[in-house]
This record gives C-alpha cells, sequence and structure tokens, in this order.
C-alpha cells in the first residue's frame, strides 16, 4: 500500500474510530446486543424445540433414534456398548423375525423384546393387563403377546394356539393377550428376546436397539457415537419420522418457536443496521472533507464498508460470546 493510501485509510476509517473512542465502543455495544439477542433466543427455542420432540416422543412411546442392522441382524455383543453411550437413557433391544404360520397361509412378525426396557420405552406396553402379569406372560417360553392387526387378521383371542414353522419343526405358542391397538398398529407378534432368539435359532443376534435420550442429549453428537460403533454392521435411524402423530406436534411447536426467533433476528437486525446509519450520518462533515481533497465517492464508500466490517467484527465477537452465555443461563435456569 503507497503512503496516500495510508494516509487516506488512516483519515476516513482508523483516525475517526479512534478519536471517536466512546462512539465506537457505543456501536460495538449496540452490535452486539443486537447479534446476542437474536443468538440467545435461537438457542434457547432450539433447547426447547428439542426437549418437547423428546417429551412427546416419550409420551406416544417413540425411540428417539434406533440403531438398525444394515443385513439381516448384528451381533447382541454391540447392545451393552449403545446403552452406556453418552447421552442414552434407555436402550431397547430387539429381534425381529418374519416366520411362515403352520396350520394357514401367511407369514407373521415376531418381535422379541426385553420386557423391563420396553416397558419403560413403551408405556402402552403394560395396558394389556397389569405390568408383572405382562412381564409374566412374556417369561413364559411359550407365551406371546399379539397386536390387535395380527387378532383381527388370524382370528386370534387370549388362550388361542398359534403354530409356526420353524425350518422342520412346528412351535406351538399360546396368545397371552392382546397388544391396544393405538399404540401397536402393525400385525405383529411379541415375545420375549431370549425365547425368540432360541426359537427361531438366532441366538447371540439382534435386529435393531431402540434408543431413549436423556434429557439435554444432543441428538445429533449420540447418532454420531452410535454410528462410529460399527458403520458396516448398522445405520442410525429415527422411527416413524413421517408418520407419527408426536413429531407432528413438536414440528409444529417448533415453527412457532422459529417465528419467534425470526422475529428478534429482525429486531436485532434493525438495531445493528440504525447504529451503523447513525454512525455515517455523523461523519458527514468529515465526508465533505475527503471529498474536497480529491477523494471519489467509490474510495469514500469503501471507507465506509471497512470500518463497519471492523466494527462488525468486534460486536459480533462480542454478541456470540454474550449470546451463548445468556442462552445457557437460560435454559439452565
Amino acid at each position: 500500500m503507497s503512503y496516500g493510501s495510508g494516509v487516506l485509510l488512516e483519515a476516513g476509517v482508523v483516525g475517526p474510530m479512534r478519536h471517536q473512542l466512546g462512539r465506537t465502543l457505543l456501536a460495538v455495544i449496540a452490535i452486539a446486543l443486537g447479534l446476542a439477542l437474536g443468538l440467545s433466543i435461537y438457542l434457547i427455542n432450539r433447547a426447547a424445540a428439542d426437549e418437547i420432540s423428546l417429551a412427546a416422543r416419550s409420551l406416544y412411546g417413540l425411540a428417539d433414534l434406533a440403531v438398525v442392522a444394515t443385513n439381516e441382524d448384528f451381533e447382541e455383543e454391540l447392545y451393552p456398548l449403545i446403552a452406556r453411550k453418552p447421552g442414552v437413557s434407555i436402550a431397547s433391544p430387539q429381534l425381529r423375525v418374519e416366520a411362515n404360520l403352520a396350520d394357514r397361509r401367511g407369514t407373521l412378525a415376531f418381535v422379541g423384546v426385553d420386557a423391563f426396557r420396553y416397558r419403560a420405552l413403551q408405556p402402552a406396553f403394560a395396558s394389556v393387563a397389569d405390568a408383572d402379569r405382562t412381564t409374566r406372560t412374556l417369561f413364559d417360553p411359550r407365551t406371546i403377546l399379539v397386536s390387535a392387526a395380527a387378532a383381527q387378521t388370524l382370528e386370534l383371542r387370549e388362550g388361542d394356539a398359534l403354530r409356526v414353522q420353524v425350518g422342520l419343526d412346528v412351535i406351538a405358542f399360546e396368545v397371552g393377550g392382546v397388544l391396544p391397538a393405538e399404540a401397536f398398529r402393525e400385525s405383529i407378534a411379541m415375545l420375549d428376546i431370549a425365547t425368540a432368539q432360541w426359537a427361531f435359532g438366532r441366538l447371540g443376534r439382534l435386529s435393531s436397539v431402540d434408543v431413549r435420550l436423556a434429557s439435554g442429549a444432543s441428538a445429533l453428537d449420540v447418532r454420531r457415537e452410535l454410528a462410529s460403533l460399527a458403520p458396516n454392521r448398522i445405520r442410525i435411524t429415527t422411527p416413524g419420522e413421517a408418520t407419527d402423530e408426536a413429531l407432528r406436534l413438536s414440528r409444529s411447536y417448533r415453527a412457532n418457536l422459529t417465528a419467534l426467533a425470526l422475529v428478534a433476528l429482525f429486531t436485532g437486525g434493525f438495531f445493528v443496521y440504525s447504529t451503523q446509519a447513525l454512525a455515517v450520518l455523523r461523519r458527514r462533515r468529515e465526508f465533505a472533507v475527503l471529498h474536497a481533497l480529491g477523494v471519489t465517492r467509490r474510495q469514500q464508500l469503501g471507507f465506509v464498508l471497512a470500518g463497519s466490517a471492523l466494527t462488525g467484527l468486534c460486536g459480533s465477537a462480542l454478541g456470540i460470546m454474550l449470546g451463548t452465555w445468556l442462552a445457557r443461563l437460560g435454559v439452565d435456569a
């Protein structure tokens, strides 16, 4: 940069900011407050929306994440690794097998679950009878629970027998109860996961693990951690992304919070714009003197943009720190 350009830069950008230090600091603070307002509300709204989504999924008995086998199943040794990951509150293993019916045409999906883990994940599970009876029913190696859809299609009632073809063998199960239609809409039969592994020859295998996140846990971080366990054998999904009522409820709440965050963003943006515009208007005499000395309009515009960028950079850095601190304070309160 030539000496003449350095003098002009000093006169048009650095000099006014240094000589009017109080005004510059006020501009930086105003920008910081405007940015902090929008950022803090956005972060608080995002945290609130995530909590609402988790609460809604818990209310409807839906998992937040599901670890699913890329092929047919994966080793059950991965289950304790999944359950111990930070941010995982409940991990419910499942084994799903599509089996042929022996005494009638068609197939039926048999889902093996851990009764204690599944009860914590799915509140409607215990409504077949009292919780103790339901749990004991699943622990009986010859007893299954069928969904309302399966009971209607196969014309099954409590106490009926259901025969299943497994290879060359036929296994008979007794229907111990019918699962509530509002919570189990597909046609399935539910049994203890150990029984499912033994009966269908899948010892030591799992089809999926449903995961409920702990309050405040980041779904993105937990998803990344789970995917790193066995990237070639498992994939991470979100159950019922397109159809369940819980997500529709959380989406509507998230839309309202996003609208509030946009209002805060526009307010902060207007605050920043007004501050910068007022600072430029106060320098009209300086611009007139510079113009008389031969400084072109384009050069003056460059000086204004450079000074605004420098002020905005300082205000933005301060605003990000202040907004993050305010958001953390609001969430923890």
